[in-house]
């Protein structure tokens, strides 16, 4: 019915890790940067929120919270099609024949039950600060 709020029963969250084509290392903390801006902004489009992110050259993951009504490949999809796209753009790789392929084919994804997502989180934060010292 119009005018009714969605009432929501379940509300998921997710581990996800995106890996470059062939491990390359192709992210620069700029590249980072517009790769988390633009799954975010994918996020808020989807009704769903990005809780922790963090990446590294060769690789990106990030904790989602999601309604039960999507399901985590469309989210992954959306996730990776939005964050390819901002790199191209960034990189000036837009014409067809020159796409670069950002993201390899597969991606990890797991559930994170509310336990888990502080540990997750926590993981996510380490791999960041390695990286970036």
């Amino acid at each position: 019915m119009k005018g009714r709020p969605t009432t929501r029963f379940h509300s998921l969250q997710a581990r996800l890790a995106f890996a470059t084509d062939s491990c390359r290392t192709l992210l620069t903390d700029p590249l980072l940067r517009v790769s988390e801006q633009a799954i975010r902004a994918a996020a808020a489009e989807a009704d769903t929120e990005v809780t922790e992110f963090a990446g590294a050259a060769d690789h990106i993951h990030f904790v989602v919270a999601y309604p039960a009504e999507h399901s985590i490949a469309q989210l992954a999809r959306r996730f990776r099609r939005s964050a390819a796209r901002a790199v191209r753009q960034q990189t000036g790789s837009t014409p067809a024949a020159e796409q670069v392929r950002v993201w390899s084919e597969s991606y990890f994804a797991s559930s994170a039950v509310p336990q888990s997502v502080a540990a997750v989180a926590e993981y996510i934060r380490l791999q960041a600060q390695d990286f970036n010292n």
